[in-house]
Formats: structure tokens, sequence, C-alpha cells
């Protein structure tokens, strides 16, 4: 292929001047460079490009051009842009976000926007303008733009794109320039940035008078005080007002965020990341497209989490980028996910996370959601839930009663609206169904103690309490110890109530154990060892100790409290034993006996008693005058001094008045004896 020499040099020298003219020269000599075709001569041009055709002169004058028929094919001829036929053009305002106002007034998407013209956002808004040739820029929140200008000029190719940024940032991505009229620069109050298709960042503080370029693709020139810098693409450049700009530096690297899920189920997302090296803070970025072209949020912060609330579900596309410390935003980190927060999971009020509750039922309970039409539910043994050991669907009211076993057990819920739409579920709670509290041991009573003792787990503190009553509204002892054991003072002769609660470790307090009913028991008089049994005719050994005397077959005896006479006691008879009876049962039935004189004892047919007199040494003497009287099934009326009975046996009653002077057949100590009324 042969190349004329003159068109190789003409393409060269076009090139270098292309190269060699920068934004501020375009600023202030504002001159378009057109490369001479076959055929072109300067009335020609004059007349296809000049808003007056007779300034081809000037453009003679300006580019020294000897003969204006014959010009060098491939040379460049410098026009200023004054000297041009303009072609005006309008924008279009592609997205609108929030508080924007166009001129003054509201800005809605599908409004056009020319020279002149003015763009503000408030806090959290964004207007992204799509340019003629297909670039894009976006102002973001809290900034305001004029349009210089933007159009064409007759007979020449490409877009003039002019923009003021007076505050604030914007965002741009142009579109590769062509032809000679094709240019698209931004002038802020401290420098000008110009380019010929890249993507960058330009900010404005106009209380410090700094401005910020950051280059993400292709190459900026940015010029102030009188000195330009080119900025290549993952570079930035800081300028300040009256001085030249700073050397470029490197930009910081993209954040990484692949440990981030692809699907969030809350309304308020939490993004989480790693740490940047020297990243003093981070901006944060939402957006429906790819291009970030119609952006929703933005957000900074410092720190390594970052919070969005107010999205609606679907899918959206998440930007984010360091800052350094000279507030240069480095690379981004592009991400794509999905949210699904509707309908929301109910709150839940029962049981209490980490609770523990006795095995057997519980209730479930949580708040109803406005958007559900019911619920689903399920019960796992661990926290990933791949082990679902129950499912509950289709649940329209806000409680479940389940009867489990003890072990641990995690719970969640999730609404349900419409006829599928599930939505996520609501968070994990634990809870522990533990088994019921073992009862305390049976108290061991020593020498005026009384020992308590019951089973316990490690790490447990407990409370006690005593009392006379099962309802424990009479309670006698109530203590805290950090053993399972305790030892207190012997209380008085009674029937007692005992009942424990443990308190776990962690805060826990648990259930009283049903309560525990003893009795202390009265000393065992000497004389009622002298007690046959009423159908044995066996006498108890006194010098026997209590275990030998139950073995004697005399059952139990229990004491039925004092009186202001002595020790009373209630002794009841089955067949072959004498055994316990409680105070209440033989209240009505008791007879006392004292002074010295007898009475009548009637008893019911078939509930034989025996009542001891009240008094030690008077219930001795008693015992020798007329012994102890029961009737009944059995007459258990005793000779005097023999320890034997009358030998009466019978369903009549028995009684055996006190008489002096004895009577025949009834020997007793000093003439006192019994007879049997109504006897033959």
């Amino acid at each position: 292929m042969h190349i004329e020499p003159r068109k190789l040099l003409g393409a060269i020298g076009l090139a270098a001047a292309l190269l060699a003219v920068s934004p501020t020269a375009l600023a202030a000599g504002d001159d378009v460079l057109y490369q001479i075709q076959p055929g072109d001569t300067l009335s020609e041009l004059g007349y296809r490009l000049l808003e007056t055709p007779l300034d081809w002169r000037k453009l003679q004058r300006l580019n020294r051009v000897a003969d204006p028929v014959n010009m060098p094919v491939g040379s460049v001829l410098r026009i200023p842009v004054a000297m041009l036929r303009p072609l005006a053009a309008e924008a279009s305002l592609q997205a609108v976000q929030g508080a924007v106002t166009l001129d003054g007034g509201p800005a809605a998407p599908g409004s056009k926007v020319g020279p002149g013209g003015r763009l503000e956002t408030g806090a959290g808004s964004f207007v992204t303008v799509a340019l003629p040739d297909g670039s894009r820029i976006t102002l973001q929140p809290e900034s305001s733009l004029r349009v210089l200008g933007l159009g064409g000029y007759r007979g020449l190719e490409g877009q003039d794109a002019r923009f003021e940024l007076e505050r604030g940032r914007v965002e741009t991505s142009v579109v590769p320039q062509r032809g000679p009229a094709a240019r698209y620069r931004i002038h802020t109050p401290t420098a000008v940035i110009g380019v010929r298709g890249t993507d960058f960042r330009v900010s404005t503080d106009a209380v410090e008078s700094i401005d910020r370029t950051e280059v993400t693709g292709g190459l900026v020139s940015v010029g102030a005080g009188g000195r330009e810098v080119r900025v290549p693409g993952g570079f930035g450049v800081v300028a300040a007002k009256g001085r030249a700009p700073a050397a470029p530096v490197e930009l910081l690297p993209a954040p990484d965020l692949s440990a981030l899920p692809s699907r969030f189920e809350r309304p308020v997302l939490r993004f989480e990341f790693p740490q940047l090296a020297a990243a003093g803070a981070y901006r944060l970025q939402i957006a429906r497209d790819r291009g970030f072209l119609e952006p929703l949020a933005e957000s900074r912060f410092s720190g390594t989490t970052a919070r969005v609330a107010g999205l609606q579900d679907g899918d959206y596309w998440m930007r984010l980028r360091g800052i350094d410390d000279s507030g240069l935003e480095g690379r981004n980190a592009d991400f794509q996910f999905t949210l699904k927060a509707r309908p929301e999971p109910p709150i839940l009020l029962g049981p209490a996370n980490n609770a523990k509750i006795r095995a057997g039922a519980v209730d479930l309970r949580w708040a109803d959601s406005p958007d559900a039409g019911a619920y689903v539910l399920e019960l796992a043994s661990d926290e990933s839930f791949s082990t679902v050991l129950r499912r509950v669907t289709r649940l329209e009211s806000s409680g479940k009663r389940l009867d489990l076993a003890p072990g641990d057990y995690f719970l969640r819920i999730a609404s349900i609206r419409g006829e599928s739409d599930q939505g996520p579920w609501g968070d994990a709670l634990k809870f522990r169904m533990r088994p019921a509290p073992a009862d305390p041991d049976p108290p061991k009573q020593g020498d005026g103690t009384l020992e308590l003792s019951w089973p316990a787990e490690p790490g447990q503190r407990f409370e006690y309490q005593l009392a006379r009553d099962e309802a424990f509204s009479d309670v006698v002892v109530a203590a805290a110890v950090a053993e399972p054991h305790a030892t207190i003072a012997l209380p008085p002769p009674d029937a007692y109530y005992l009942r424990v609660r443990a308190i776990d470790a962690d805060g826990y307090i648990g259930p009283y154990t049903s309560p525990q009913r003893f009795v202390i028991a009265t000393p065992f008089p000497w004389w009622l060892g002298l007690v046959p049994c009423s159908r044995c005719d066996r006498q108890v050994a006194t010098d026997q100790p209590v275990a030998a005397r139950v073995a004697l077959r005399v059952a139990d005896v229990q004491p039925v409290g004092w009186c202001g006479n002595g020790i009373r006691m209630a002794v009841a008879h089955r067949p072959g034993h004498l055994r316990r009876r409680h105070v209440d049962e033989f209240a009505q039935r008791r007879r006392r006996c004292g002074g010295g004189r007898d009475r009548r004892h009637q008893h019911r047919p078939h509930r034989p008693l025996a009542v001891a007199a009240s008094g030690t040494r008077r219930a001795a003497r008693a015992a020798a005058r007329g012994g102890l009287r029961a009737g009944g099934d059995g007459c258990a009326v005793f000779r005097a001094g023999t320890g034997r009975p009358c030998g009466r046996r019978g369903p009549r009653q028995c009684n055996a008045p006190a008489r002096r002077g004895g009577a025949a057949g009834s020997p007793g100590i000093r003439g006192i004896g019994h007879r049997h009324r109504g006897a033959a």
C-alpha cells in the first residue's frame, strides 16, 4: 500500500497538534483544528463553516496561508470557535431521584436542558443527564451544575459540551469523541478538566477551594494555576485554587466484596467487608443498573460496615470505593444482589431467646404481621436447620402449643402473603427444654438440727422454703445457698412442707419443686411402750429404738401438738398394728382425761382410737388406774397395772366410769377399776 509523503506528513502533524492542544489552551484560544481535505479552499470553507463567510481572510492571516486555493492536503487549520456557525442541541434528563430542580423548578425524567440551564440536587438526590452523543453525566447529592454550551458546528463532526460544576460532585462516562469539533470539558472554580473519551469523577469544595479529579478509565487533562497535568486511568489529582495541580497519585484499589451474600432478607441491608489499607472512609452507592445511571442511594461512612434502608424488593447493584487521606476516592468495586425482605417475618414474643423451659408443653407466640395471611414455622435441632424436627404450615393464628421432650431446639417463623408468596425466615431463636426438677431428699433429723439436701447441677445456686402449709403462706424458713444442702435448727414438732428452686450460672431461675411434706415428731413417751397391740397382745419394749418398735408391729406414733396440760398423743389402730394419724382426723373425737378422774370415751365403730391423758405423770397414773381406752371392733381398755386388755371384745361401746372401791372381778390400784356398760 502506497501512501503519499505529503498526506503522511499531514496526518502526523494533525496528531501532534491534537496532542499539543490542552483543555486550558482550548479554553483560552477556544479554537477548532480542521484537517485540510482534497479540494478545500479557504473561501469555500468560509461559506461552509463560518458564521460570516468573508471571515476566511482572517483565517488566512491567523494560519499564515500563502495560497488560499492550493492548500496542502492534511495540513491543520486553526479556526476560532467564535467564527464558526453553531448548531444548538439539548440534553435530556434520563433519571431523577429525590429532590432535583431544573432552573429552579421541579425536574422530571425526560425534561430537556440546554445551554444556560442549571440543575441542583438535594440531600440523597441524583440526576443523570443524557447528552446527544450518548455520553452521560450524573450529578451527585447536594450539587449544582450549569450547562455552558451544548451542540456542534455546521459542517464539522463532533459534539461540543461544556459544563460548570459550581459545587458538589459529578460522575461522567464520555463516549470517544470524534471530529474536529468534539470536546468535553468541565469547569470548576479552580480548574478545567478536558477529555475526549473516558470515565472520571470531579468534585469541588467551595469552602476549601479544592478540586479533586479521579480517572477510572482513559486520559484526562487538568489545568489550574497556569499549568496542566495529564492524569491516566487509575490515578487522581488534587488542585487548589491559585496553585498548579499536584502530581497524580495512584487511586486506592477496589475493596473486597467476595464475602457478601447475593441475597438479603431484611429491609435494612447490612454490608460488611474487610478493611482496605490506607482507606480512612468509604463511599457506597446503590443503583438499579450496572452502569449506575439510575442511582438510588449513597452514603459516606467510616468503618467496615455499611447500612442501607428504604429499598423495595428487587435486584440491585452496589458500588463501594475507599477514600484516602487526601480525599481522593479509589477504584470501584461493583456487586449485584437481590433483596427479598417482604412479607416481613413476625416478631417472636415467646419464648425468649436462650430461654430454659421445663419439659412438657411450650407456648410459641408471635406478633401479627400486617402483610401476612398465614405463617409457617420450623423447629430444628441445629442452628442451620439441616435437621428439621417439625414443620407447621398455614398457621392463621399468632400462637402454637407444642409438646416437646427435654433437649435444645431452634425455632424460626416466616409470613405467607397470598397463596404462596412466602417471605424470608425470621431470626432463629434457641431455647432449651429441661427435665422437671427432682424432688428434695427426705429431711434427716439430727440432734437439734434438720439436714436438707436435693439434686443439683454444676454451677447452680439454690433457694429453699420451709412452710407449715402447702400453699406456703406460712413460711418458717426461707434462705439462699450456694450448695445443694443446708442444715437448719430443728423446728418445733409439726407437719411441714419443703420446696427448692435452682438458679443456673447464666441467671436462669427455675421453678420450685413440688411441695414435699414431712413431720417433726414429739419425743416418744416411755410409758407408751407399755401399750400392747390390741390385736396381738404384744407389748412394745420401751428400751428398743424406734426401728425396733416398728418391727414389733407398732407402725408409727404421731404427736398431735401440745396443750396447756402436757403432751397429747393420738394412736390409731389398724389390723395387727398401731399406726399414725394426723391430729385433724381425731380432733372431734378426742377426749381428755385429767384431774385423777376417768371420763367416758365414745369411739366410732370400726375406728379404734387410743388416747393418752395429758401430763406425763398424770398419764402414768391414768394408765395405772384405767389404762388407755379404745372401742370399735375390739376393746382395748387395759386392766390397771397389768398391761393386758380386759378381754371384752365386740362392736358395742365401752364405758368405763371411775368408781372408788373397785368392783368384783375388776381389781385396780387403790380400788379404782372399770366395767362395761350394757354387758351381761
